[in-house]
């Protein structure tokens, strides 16, 4: 994986006749917004909007490439939500299970105050949670998720629903791997 330039290092395709701008937005940050929370912020902003989840290679290909700018930009400033999930979406895919954690909880935590405890919203972002406690081993924390969102969305959309089907399919995976 080819990690970041350093500042002030600047890449040119003379066959192509490209001249890449990265190494210029390099530059400018690391001289003139270096350590500002809100260029950090802005950079996390820029970084999720560039990702699509499409399933080619390519688009594989580029989210791992995203991880070091992500970690290069990261603190543990504030976010909104749709950019935390990303993240953690794209960490979650390069297996950084703890940074993938960390924004699912921030993520998790604000649909929790901002839409409630019942939103699909918040009851997908509960569930994604699960998913990477499944993928540490985590077994029981993951268990304790996927029972709640699968009380809730029976609840909510019945016992048929695909949703339901597939949360119960995630639990049925968490007792699996415990043996169970």
């Amino acid at each position: 994986m080819k990690s970041p330039p350093a500042c002030g290092v600047t890449e040119v395709d003379k066959a192509k006749q490209v001249f890449s701008i990265h190494p210029l937005v390099h530059a400018w940050v690391c001289t003139i917004l270096k350590d500002s929370k809100a260029t950090q912020a802005s950079t996390l902003q820029l970084l999720s909007l560039s990702i699509t989840w499409e399933d080619e290679v390519a688009d594989y290909a580029f989210r791992r490439t995203l991880i070091p700018h992500i970690d290069e930009a990261y603190t543990k400033n504030d976010m909104d939500s749709e950019t935390a999930e990303n993240l953690a979406d794209v960490y979650s895919e390069g297996g950084h299970w703890k940074k993938a954690e960390e924004l699912q909880v921030k993520v998790m935590e604000t649909r929790k105050r901002v839409l409630g405890k019942d939103h699909p919203d918040t009851l997908t972002s509960i569930a994604d949670l699960a998913l990477i406690f499944q993928s540490q081993g985590q077994w029981n924390k993951a268990e304790e998720l996927e029972v709640k969102v699968i009380e809730t969305i029976k609840r909510m959309l019945g016992e048929d629903h695909p949703d339901t089907l597939i949360n119960i399919a995630n639990l049925a995976s968490t007792f699996q791997n415990q043996g169970q």
